[in-house]
C-alpha cells in the first residue's frame, strides 16, 4: 500500500512539471509568435486617396504623395468602377491648368475572368503617359485625367481631375543631361543592339524570348514570324497563328489565313479584323467573333 502511494506521488510530481514546463515554453513562444503578428499587420498599407468623378463615382489611385513631386513618364495606378474599362483599356490625359492637352496615354485592367465573363464591380488598373520633359513645363502644375471610356455616344462620360505638380529639379536635371526623361535610352546603339534586325538575330544575340517575341537590350520588340503557333481548343477545334511585327494571321481548322491586328490588352495578347478577336496569356487563348465567345479552353501545343 505504502509502494502505491509513493508511486502515485511521484506521478503527481511529474505531471506538476511538464504542466509548468509547457506553460513556461510554449506559453513565452507563443507570445513571441503574436508579437510578430502584431508586428506585421501593423505594416502601413500602400497609401490611397479615393476620389469622386464628375458622375459621382469612387476612383481609387495609389500613392497620392508621388503626384506632388511627379516625374516623367507619368506612372498610374488604381482602381476604377468596371464599367469605365472597355476592352481593358482606361483612357489617360495630362493637361496644363487652362486644358491644352499635352499627352495621352492609357491604364490596362483586367476586365474579364478567366472564362471570358465580365468582372463586376470594381477593377484595378496600371497605366503610363509617355511624355519628355521637354513637353512640359516642368514651372506649372498639370491635371491629370483618368477617364471612362466611352463606349458609344450614347454613353455617359465620366472622369476625375488630380493635380500635379512636377519634380522640377530632377526633369531640369534630366533636360541638362540630354536625357528626354529619368532613365530614357541613348539614341547610338551598341554594335550588339543595331545587329538586332529580326526575331533570329536578336534571340542568337542574347536578347530576352517570350513566347513568339524577343526584346532587344533597347526595348524593341521582334516577333517569330516563321513559326506556325498552333492551339488546341476544348471542343476540338484546331487555330493556327503565325506572327507579325504588327499582329497575327489566323487560322481555324485549316481555313484560309486572314490578318489580325494587334490591339492594346489588359493581360496577355489581343488581335482583331473588327470581327474576330483572339486572346491569348501564355499558352492559354480564347477567340471571339461578333464580341461573343465561339472557342474556348484553347491550348499552345
Amino acid at each position: 500500500m505504502q509502494r502505491n502511494f509513493w508511486l502515485l506521488g511521484v506521478c503527481v510530481l511529474l505531471l506538476i512539471a511538464g504542466v509548468f514546463f509547457y506553460t513556461t515554453y510554449y506559453g513565452s513562444k507563443n507570445g513571441d509568435d503574436m508579437e510578430a503578428i502584431d508586428s506585421f499587420s501593423n505594416v502601413p498599407p500602400t497609401p490611397t486617396q479615393t476620389y469622386t468623378s464628375v458622375a459621382g463615382n469612387a476612383v481609387t489611385l495609389d500613392n497620392p504623395s508621388e503626384f506632388d513631386a511627379a516625374l516623367l513618364p507619368l506612372q498610374v495606378e488604381g482602381e476604377v468602377p468596371a464599367n469605365w474599362v472597355f476592352e481593358g483599356v482606361v483612357p489617360l490625359e495630362l493637361r496644363s491648368t487652362e486644358g491644352v492637352l499635352i499627352a495621352e496615354g492609357y491604364g490596362v485592367a483586367d476586365w474579364i475572368d478567366a472564362h471570358g465573363n465580365p468582372i463586376e464591380g470594381s477593377v484595378r488598373f496600371l497605366g503610363t503617359i509617355e511624355v519628355g520633359a521637354s513637353a512640359v513645363d516642368v514651372t506649372q502644375d498639370a491635371i491629370l485625367l483618368v477617364k471612362k471610356n466611352e463606349v458609344s455616344d450614347f454613353d455617359t462620360p465620366d472622369s476625375i481631375s488630380v493635380p500635379i505638380t512636377w519634380n522640377a529639379s530632377l526633369l531640369d536635371e534630366a533636360l541638362e543631361s540630354g536625357q528626354d526623361a529619368p532613365g530614357s535610352l541613348p539614341d547610338d546603339l551598341s554594335a550588339v543592339e543595331a545587329g538586332m534586325v529580326d526575331f533570329r538575330s536578336c534571340v542568337a544575340a542574347g536578347g530576352e524570348v517570350a513566347g513568339a517575341s524577343c526584346t532587344t537590350f533597347d526595348g524593341r520588340v521582334f516577333m517569330d514570324t516563321e513559326t506556325e503557333f498552333v492551339y488546341q481548343c476544348g471542343d476540338g477545334s484546331a487555330v493556327s497563328v503565325i506572327y507579325s511585327n504588327t499582329g497575327i494571321e489566323y487560322s481555324e481548322n485549316g481555313q484560309e489565313f486572314v490578318a489580325l491586328e494587334q490591339e492594346v490588352a489588359a493581360s496577355g495578347e489581343r488581335y482583331s479584323n473588327g470581327t474576330i478577336v483572339f486572346h491569348a496569356k501564355g499558352p492559354e487563348a480564347f477567340v471571339e467573333v461578333d464580341g461573343e465567345i465561339v472557342l474556348s479552353d484553347c491550348i499552345q501545343q
